[in-house]
């Protein structure tokens, strides 16, 4: 289907890039407003500029590209780096000059770069230097936010190898970050922070660190100096070579390359921080089209603020989220509220006034089963666990969303017991999603409700699916 498409996209067919937009189009300026809102532009007014300035380029010069694509790159994934390189090329060339000049360091300044020298990021930075290029480029992805199985995918290698060469590397920060007697507890939070430890060893330092002040005292420390670390290694500029993966090689890596040329490309991106950002790049964006399948039959700025919403890019959501109340369209306000839930959970933990809290405490009637998981998203952002069981009952929770949202309310202190018959049922069951969430709550000690921070991150993980139940909807 795609190469009959391309065909008529490079013999100049105009009914082939009307099809090509309509087909695209969507993901395309899901891409643009994810990457504008990466570079501080979160409003909706740029991306239709760049949208359109992309259709133009892609007309105009853009098919030569096209034409080189072979059987193993997708055009969904070769457009999503185009719309990338012309939003990133938007802000480089919206960017006033002064702001990118900057004036030579005064003494003052020095110092201080001296003094930052000495802090736990500097030792954990230069440790990571004389590790191998797959590791760092294992930690390059890892930083950019990919997945254990996203980068498993990208560097043609399986989780557990993965998992190993992050374990040893958290042991070997712990080593240089830590005191001898202290070295147990900073491989733990170390092995956290790199996603390699496993749920009971999470679980426990979690509650842990409810209990134990100096224990939450120390995961910030750490916490800062990944994320000192993560600044520093993502913010130094990265040299294109002759060999950098172009658009369309880069397309078909991710799309799934084989043989030699696979092989070819997986030694570069290991020693190449410029092309492994491209590549985790892509693989980003395309974590949007699940929802945008979903929002096929809902209008445009509505289906993108669905998407930016499931992808972690609140800003744009809202944006986008009423640009299509103003338009009155079908579920605008429904995403709106997932919008605003999600930016919610990436301040403070989530945290609210109990002001804000859900609207099922100041109802008498219980919510629609469409209204339900919605309510208990919102009820157990505000902390309210007994008003999201509330708006939970068990034909909602016989769908897999209120069945995740009913099993965290539980384990959120509403019914503790409850919580830990529902983990057993979910272990049973094949739904990963379902089962990880038991799993924490299981791992739980007696009597212990889940922490906030793990709830939080269990509602961050369950919000794309909450969103594409709101879609599937009948407007």
């Amino acid at each position: 289907m795609d190469a009959a498409l391309i065909e008529g996209c490079v013999t100049g067919d105009q009914d082939a890039f009307e099809v090509l937009w309509r087909r695209h189009g969507r993901l395309c300026l899901t891409t643009i407003a994810r990457t504008l809102d990466s570079h501080g532009r979160g409003e909706a007014r740029e991306a239709p500029i760049v949208y359109e300035r992309l259709q133009k380029e892609l007309l105009r010069n853009g098919v030569g590209r096209l034409r080189k694509l072979g059987p193993d790159a997708s055009l969904r994934h070769c457009l999503t780096v185009l719309a990338h390189e012309a939003a990133s090329s938007h802000v480089e060339e919206a960017t006033p000059i002064a702001s990118v000049m900057r004036p030579a360091p005064t003494p003052a300044e020095i110092l201080l770069d001296d003094l930052v020298g000495l802090e736990p990021a500097h030792h954990v930075t230069q440790a990571l230097r004389k590790l191998s290029p797959q590791i760092m480029a294992i930690l390059r992805f890892e930083l950019r936010g990919l997945t254990s199985r996203e980068i498993a995918a990208a560097l043609g290698t399986t989780e557990e190898m993965l998992a190993g060469h992050l374990d040893r590397t958290a042991q070997k920060i712990a080593e240089i970050s830590a005191e001898p007697t202290d070295r147990t507890l900073a491989s733990r939070l170390w092995r956290s922070l790199l996603g390699c430890a496993s749920v009971e060893e999470r679980v426990a330092l979690a509650t842990l660190s409810e209990d134990d002040p100096e224990v939450a005292a120390r995961r910030e420390t750490a916490k800062r100096t990944w994320a000192a670390v993560r600044e520093r290694a993502l913010s130094v500029p990265q040299p294109h070579s002759v060999h950098c993966l172009d658009e369309v090689t880069l397309a078909s890596f991710v799309a799934g390359m084989r043989g030699a040329d696979r092989a070819r490309a997986e030694g570069h991106v290991t020693t190449c921080g410029r092309c492994a950002d491209s590549v985790a790049g892509l693989v980003l964006h395309l974590r949007a089209v699940p929802t945008l399948r979903a929002a096929e039959p809902h209008g445009e700025n509505l289906a993108i603020a669905a998407a930016c919403a499931a992808t972690d890019h609140p800003r744009p959501a809202l944006a986008y989220a009423e640009q299509a109340e103003r338009q009155e369209l079908p579920r605008a306000d429904e995403i709106h509220r997932v919008s605003m839930a999600r930016r919610r959970l990436a301040t403070s933990l989530g945290e609210l006034p109990r002001q804000e809290s859900s609207r099922v405490v100041s109802r008498d009637d219980l919510p629609t089963d469409d209204e339900a998981p919605l309510l208990a998203l919102e009820a157990l952002i505000t902390g309210d666990a007994s008003a999201a069981a509330q708006a939970l009952d068990d034909h909602v929770a016989k769908r897999l969303v209120g069945a995740r949202l009913r099993l965290l309310a539980m384990a959120s202190g509403h019914d503790l017991e409850e919580a830990t018959r529902l983990s057993e049922q979910a272990l049973e069951g094949t739904d990963p999603d379902l089962r990880r969430d038991a799993e924490m709550v299981l791992a739980l000690p007696d009597e212990r409700a889940l922490p906030r921070e793990l709830l939080v991150e269990r509602l961050v993980d369950l919000l794309p699916s909450l969103i594409r139940l709101i879609l599937s909807r009948p407007r």
